[in-house]
């Protein structure tokens, strides 16, 4: 009888299981109450409101919010998609996130605001996996705490925006970021801002095999240390042919580091500025190539800013239209460039001294100290007085933006000796 039993609960379940009935994909618009509810919202016209747990949208599962709707989250409440979400409307989140995951799609084509209040890595885009994020609209990430105000890109995902992004990081260190890595692919075609406020926070970074696609305009802008950079790492490559302005005003801010074996390809516009001790720096390092057939501009207003460094076993390409706009205090440390099909004379030529000065321009150098000629290639200096029985051997380099071939004659005097040196070039 035992055995009976056990065969009689067994074909039991498998009629139960044989009953189930198909499951459809559920597809929602959110335009009054009654399709607010259906989804578990709270209805306060205009607004579907969720304040006490997540809105997921499973797998074939579909939902858009309609012009003139709010679709509103609560303190640390996440908007989760799996499958389709299309917003013409606006989403609000306070220290909550969006996830896309999977094989998602979320096209924004309205407004979705982020507003961060005390949440710890909240205020957060998250698309991964296979998942495709579009913004066409407005997207603007504050975050108030410790790794809040990101975007993140990563694994084969796609992102594409030709709309507005602004992202900004308060007055906690890490924020105010946009990451994208893992072999994602990141193209801009519109308008990317942003700011960070505090250390380590404003920054764009291309890493781990990841590609980005810029031809619209990116500003970053750092305050803190070591924020407001540009970095492409790790195998990365980054397409640039709009408009990328940099600019640092604390120490170690305003930088674009391509380093490792990383590929960067400038045919736009990149501005480059710092106005603290190290900032406002291009650096091409380890085994990265970068290639350039645009205009960088590189400024520098405090000691060891305004620097480009070409080092190890780096490659840059074509150093064609490379300004520097320099004042006291700023380095160069290696300058080694591959003219390619550019000539000589149309490229600067930078002179180098121990005291870490620079001559980006028409000048001379005498022993260590240079001067840029700034006028009909003349310029005043003033030599230590020596005394009357020492012998001293003078050192003079002169440093022509258009080559040696554009340079004609170059001529020093000794005051108030009457000894005039010639030297013709």
């Amino acid at each position: 009888m035992g055995n009976l039993v056990i065969v009689a609960i067994l074909l039991g379940v498998v009629f139960t299981l044989g009953s189930l009935d198909p499951v459809y994909a559920v597809t929602t618009i959110i335009s009054d109450k009654a399709s607010c509810e259906s989804i578990g919202g709270v209805w306060v016209a205009p607004t579907c409101n969720f304040t006490t747990s997540n809105l997921l949208i499973s797998d074939g599962d579909t939902l858009t919010i309609s012009p003139g709707i709010t679709l509103a989250f609560g303190d640390g409440i996440n908007l989760v998609n799996k499958g389709s979400i299309t917003n013409n409307g606006i989403i609000t989140l306070t220290d909550g996130g969006i996830r896309n995951n999977d094989s998602a799609i979320f096209t924004n084509i309205g407004e979705t605001t982020f507003t961060g209040v005390a949440g710890i890595d909240a205020n957060r885009i998250i698309n991964q996996d296979t998942a495709t994020f579009t913004n066409s609209g407005t997207i603007t990430i504050t975050g108030a705490s410790e790794n809040t105000s990101r975007i993140v890109n990563r694994d084969t995902a796609k992102f594409t925006n030709s709309g507005i992004i602004t992202i900004i990081g308060g007055s906690s260190t890490d924020m105010g970021q946009l990451v994208n890595l893992d072999g994602a692919l990141f193209k801009n075609s519109g308008l990317i801002t942003i700011t960070g406020t505090s250390e380590n926070s404003g920054k764009l970074a291309n890493i781990g095999g990841a590609f980005f696609t810029n031809s619209g305009q990116i500003t970053i802008t750092g305050i803190g240390v070591d924020s407001g950079r540009l970095g492409n790492i790790g195998g990365s490559s980054f397409t640039n042919s709009g408009t990328i302005t940099i600019t640092g005003t604390d120490g170690k801010s305003g930088r674009l580091n391509n380093v490792g074996t990383s590929t960067f390809t400038n045919s736009g516009t990149i501005m480059i500025t710092g106005t603290a001790e190290a900032s406002g720096q291009l650096v091409n390092a380890n085994t990265a190539t970068f290639t350039n057939s645009g205009k960088i501009t590189i400024k520098g207003t405090g000691e060891k800013s305004g620097l480009f460094s070409n080092r190890d076993s780096a490659s840059f390409l074509n150093c064609k239209d490379i300004s520097f706009l320099i004042f006291t205090g700023n380095a160069v440390e290696q300058f080694n460039c591959t003219f390619g099909t550019s000539t000589s004379h149309e490229d600067p030529t930078i002179g180098i001294t121990s005291w870490g000065l620079q001559v980006v321009e028409n000048g001379i150098c005498i022993d260590i100290r240079c001067w840029t000629v700034t006028e009909n290639y003349h310029q005043d200096f003033e030599l230590v007085e020596l005394f009357s029985d020492a012998t001293h051997t003078i050192s003079v380099t002169v440093y022509c933006q258009r080559g040696v071939e554009k340079c004609n004659y170059v001529a020093f005097g000794v005051s108030p000796y009457v000894t005039n040196i010639n030297h013709s070039v």
